[in-house]
């Protein structure tokens, strides 16, 4: 069983997953495996694109094996679907919120000596509704009044650098 990745050069790999070490996680939960963050587009009869721009990765995927990825992993070669859950982390999930602290912490670790600019938002509740606003259509966004306590919060880690001395 192949599968065809795209390295950072821009270079097509062909991984064969028989011949991996991939250990299959037999008590994978189907139902908190999500590929919802991933752009996909038509790359000719056989294969799609897959870009997942969080974990900075690019596939080529078959149509059938990505419909059942998305649709009913459950259907999937397990080899398979152990690959695509590692490869392709939900941000939502909590393996994906890891990465994303990790990816911060070292983002704030290289750019410790820059100068930063901070801009508080108190509210989300904007009525402008610009057109090319990318917040308006975020129905997960928490749209009331920023809380005392976070604006405190907020001030805090500005001043302090999110470290305290004790």
């Amino acid at each position: 069983m192949n599968i065809l990745d795209i390295n950072q050069e821009g270079n097509i790999d062909v991984i064969n997953l028989d011949s991996t070490n991939i250990k299959p996680d037999l008590n994978i939960d189907f139902n908190n495996i999500s590929f919802e963050h991933l752009m996909i587009y038509d790359f000719n009869g056989t294969y799609k694109l897959v870009i997942d721009s969080f974990n900075d990765k690019m596939e080529l995927i078959e149509k059938e094996v990505l419909d059942k990825l998305i649709n009913n992993p459950e259907k999937l070669h397990i080899k398979q679907l152990e690959y695509y859950a590692n490869k392709f982390i939900n941000p939502k999930s909590d393996p994906g919120r890891d990465r994303l602290i990790d990816k911060y912490n070292n983002s704030i670790s290289k750019n410790k000596p820059k100068v930063y600019s901070f801009i508080i938002c108190p509210t989300y509740s904007c009525n402008m509704s610009c057109i090319y606003c990318y917040q308006q259509g975020n129905e997960d966004l928490n749209k009331k009044v920023i809380s005392e306590e976070n604006l405190e919060k907020i001030f805090d880690y500005i001043v302090h650098g999110g470290h305290r001395d004790t």
